[in-house]
């Protein structure tokens, strides 16, 4: 019983850092993953303005809104899982 205990603790401690490791390389991407969407709105913007400017119909992205809905609720629900954790340790 006390042999698995220790066995139990080891690997524990050995999964710890992995674990950090894990979550800040996760972060990592969340953050690349965010500022891309971003930048493809801004993107997507600019081209609507210059379209307008030029009396052209507006380019719509339907896979980009598709994208947004679809990951963006996933990325909002690890953002706050990280502040929890941050908050609650």
């Amino acid at each position: 019983m006390a042999r698995q205990h220790c066995t139990s603790q080891a690997t524990a401690r050995l999964s710890l850092p992995d674990y950090f490791f894990l979550n800040k390389q996760i972060n990592k991407l969340s953050h690349f993953f965010s500022a891309r969407l971003e930048a493809a709105a801004e993107k997507i913007e600019q081209f609507n303005l210059e379209e307008e400017a030029y009396g052209w119909d507006t380019s719509q992205y339907p896979l980009r809104k598709t994208l947004v809905n679809t990951v963006g609720p996933y990325l909002r629900l690890y953002e706050l899982t990280v502040d929890f954790n941050s908050k609650h340790k």
